[in-house]
């Protein structure tokens, strides 16, 4: 039964994050799109990882590229040429009268930076019940998961090109990864390691997505000074998760 609850719930968070994603289309649908989008056309187009637009963190737009680059030999099949054929030319997009922030072209470049937040936005939700799982029972579990595939603000930025969703889904990542390294058993096990290396992993990553999450490594840092182990392990696995 529980299992079949949590495959509901999954259900309905991808219900309400998957079916607006064509919302607004060719346009985008909230001004942030724009920066992360154009950085990710910008990459594709200098064939480089540097966008050399620095408002923003990277991680997002280096997610959408991994998306377009999945996605471009079906493209190439449906419109018979090339993805980078149909980017927005540097005229067009810096004119006399300033840039022309709406033109993200082709469309389908939006519509798969969507997705991809839409996916994180539902790996929120599970990871969120795996925590309160782990915390509470499985009764808590689901009502953290209802909760997290409900709530208003996650969903709002669960369909949209946003730096809130990648960011929260790695600080939660990383919080479940201090939950498992704090419930590992004995810290000489190479789980624990692993736990502590995902753990600051995930939290690399927040910090890629919205620099201010970074700072989720706090509690990588006290999940590892709270182990029952020796002063210089502790120092060793707050120098693996560092790393």
């Amino acid at each position: 039964n529980e299992s079949i609850l949590w495959l509901i719930l999954v259900v309905l968070a991808a219900f309400l994050r998957f079916s607006p994603i064509g919302s607004h289309l060719p346009y985008i649908d909230y001004v942030d799109e724009g920066h992360v989008l154009h950085p990710a056309i910008g990459i594709l187009q200098a064939k480089t990882f540097d966008s050399s637009v620095y408002t923003y963190p990277p991680l997002t737009s280096y997610l959408t590229i991994a998306a377009v680059k999945a996605y471009s030999p079906i493209y190439r099949i449906l419109h018979h040429h090339k993805i980078s054929e149909d980017f927005p030319a540097d005229r067009d997009f810096h004119t006399p009268l300033g840039d022309n922030y709406d033109l993200i072209t082709p469309p389908e470049i939006i519509w798969l930076g969507r997705l991809v937040v839409a996916c994180l936005s539902v790996g929120t939700v599970i990871l969120s019940g795996a925590i309160a799982r782990h915390l509470g029972g499985a009764s808590v579990g689901l009502f953290a998961m209802l909760f997290t595939a409900l709530c208003p603000a996650l969903v709002s930025r669960g369909s949209i090109v946003s730096l809130d969703t990648t960011a929260t889904f790695f600080v939660v990542a990383a919080l479940y990864f201090c939950q498992r390294m704090r419930t590992s058993g004995a810290w000489s096990e190479s789980t624990t390691w692993r736990w502590a290396a995902a753990a600051g992993l995930a939290s690399g990553f927040a910090f890629g997505g919205k620099f201010t999450a970074g700072a989720v490594f706090v509690a990588v840092l006290v999940t590892i000074a709270f182990l029952p182990v020796p002063r210089k392990s502790q120092a060793l696995l707050a120098l693996v998760a560092g790393a």
